[in-house]
């Protein structure tokens, strides 16, 4: 199935026209509801001066797999990501996603053009997962 991986320990079903947003994550002999509902990406910064703030998310920057590369240790797809604002594209970027059997690892490197640097003051790139009632739970990340 088109933006479904599986490994041993979870299965990822991928928004096909954005591969940024997730439709479903399983985690394998799990029982109740799943501890994981989503991936946030926030994009906040000034266009041409911090007097006009900008927030973008998961839906202002959308990702398309343009290859994936099926391996023993991971599943690497590559993704063309392209940040839209107010209806325009304004930047490519390109990303990797690995899926290992037991993590998610989000490759970005961003070249900006000098031109499309100015029109960002004060960029900030946040990335959040959105738990589902993990109320007193304890969490441990990489982040």
């Amino acid at each position: 199935e088109y933006g479904r991986v599986e490994t041993d320990f979870y299965t990822l079903t991928y928004d096909p026209e954005n591969h940024l947003n997730w439709k479903e994550f399983f985690f394998e002999n799990y029982q109740g509801e799943n501890p994981l509902d989503s991936m946030k990406l926030r994009l906040k910064a000034g266009l041409l001066t911090s007097l006009t703030p900008t927030e973008l998310n998961n839906n202002d920057m959308v990702a398309k797999p343009t290859g994936v590369r099926i391996g023993p240790i991971r599943t690497t797809t590559q993704l063309s990501v392209t940040v839209w604002i107010m209806n325009l594209p304004v930047l490519k970027l390109s990303s990797q996603l690995h899926h290992y059997p037991k993590r998610l690892h989000y490759d970005v490197r961003v070249v900006i053009p000098e031109v499309r640097r100015k029109l960002l003051v004060d960029p900030v790139l946040t990335m959040t997962i959105d738990a589902n009632n993990l109320y007193g739970a304890t969490v441990r990340s990489a982040l």
